[in-house]
């Protein structure tokens, strides 16, 4: 019986031993994880690449320096970054507004950076895991390859516009500027005749509408700028229907130019504020004998004659007319 006591007394206590043991690896895991969460300051290095638009220059160039900053990292973070890959300086690709380059009074295509003011920037690029705090009173410095440019016309692309009842566009889409540089190496810029927009795409429309459209890059060269501003007139219009008469033009002595019919009817849209204002007398529609003689055709369509008054639009049935070409 004695021995007996004794026995469960030394499992009790061996069993008291590994509840120990167990709570004090519980313990020291919980401990080793707060730490590992918490913010603690440290170094890192980066190659810095910017990305910028200097006049007749490239737009990409890497630092001839590494930065070195300071900041709250996670325990975590940088025991996981222990590795030789690591250690080294990491590239960052970041973009940067021209106005903080200065230029170099030497040399044409090297410019310097101060570290501070890409601070906020690079903040932003390296994301939430390392918060910048210390950046040094260091200058970065940049070659940007010289680069020839050419300026060429920016041509829309596409274009899917629709407007409200009773309201029409009453004039192309206006590009402003309608050119824009674009720089490269002269034997990639010889291939070059245009930039074009990305697709227009502008729905119910009422009034008349500004706006700005990005362009298509195109691949090593570099545009002058990335958008360009647009401009649309929108109006309210009411359609008036009448008769008008179609006249021979510019036929020469000897000849006729006989139009069949000789009266057609005009469906005219005018502005809103002048419903009713348009009569007979305000249009006339026109053929000209050199444009039949030239199609060698026997039918032409009517151009209409600029009139006095304000018309957005005019279509007219028939749309074209029977032409016959006599002598007197």
């Amino acid at each position: 019986m004695a021995l007996s006591g004794k026995n469960r007394e030394r499992r009790k206590r061996r069993g008291d031993a590994v509840i120990l043991i167990v709570s004090l690896l519980l313990a020291f895991f919980i401990w080793v994880a707060h730490n590992l969460t918490q913010d603690y300051f440290s170094y890192r290095q980066y190659r810095i690449t910017v990305v910028t638009s200097l006049p007749g220059l490239g737009s990409e160039s890497e630092s001839e320096e590494v930065l070195i900053v300071g900041g709250d990292a996670k325990g975590y973070d940088i025991i996981g970054r222990r590795s030789s890959r690591a250690r080294n300086a990491e590239p960052v690709t970041i973009e940067v507004d021209p106005k903080y380059f200065t230029p170099d009074i030497y040399r044409s295509d090297l410019f310097t950076l101060k570290a501070r003011d890409i601070q906020e920037t690079l903040n932003q690029k390296v994301g939430t895991e390392f918060n910048i705090t210390y950046v040094p009173d260091q200058k970065l410095s940049f070659v940007f390859p010289r680069q020839s440019s050419h300026k060429v016309p920016v041509v829309i692309s596409g274009r899917q516009i629709s407007c409200k009842p009773q309201y029409m566009t009453v004039s192309d889409i206006v590009l402003e500027p309608d050119s824009v540089l674009v720089y490269g190496n002269e034997e990639d810029l010889s291939r070059i005749t245009s930039v074009q927009t990305y697709p227009i795409r502008l729905q119910n429309l009422s009034k008349s509408t500004k706006g700005e459209v990005p362009l298509r890059e195109l691949p090593g060269i570099r545009l002058g700028s990335r958008t360009v501003g647009y401009e649309i007139e929108v109006a309210r219009y009411v359609e008036q229907t009448l008769e008008a008469d179609v006249k021979a033009v510019n036929v020469p002595a000897g000849k006729r130019l006989l139009i069949i019919p000789s009266r057609i009817k005009a469906i005219c849209r005018i502005p809103f504020k002048n419903d009713g204002s348009l009569t007979r007398d305000d249009i006339r529609f026109e053929v000209d004998y050199d444009t039949v003689v030239s199609s060698a055709g026997s039918q032409a369509i009517p151009q209409l004659v600029p009139p006095g008054v304000k018309i957005y639009s005019c279509q007219t049935d028939p749309r074209v007319v029977d032409c016959i070409i006599a002598d007197y």
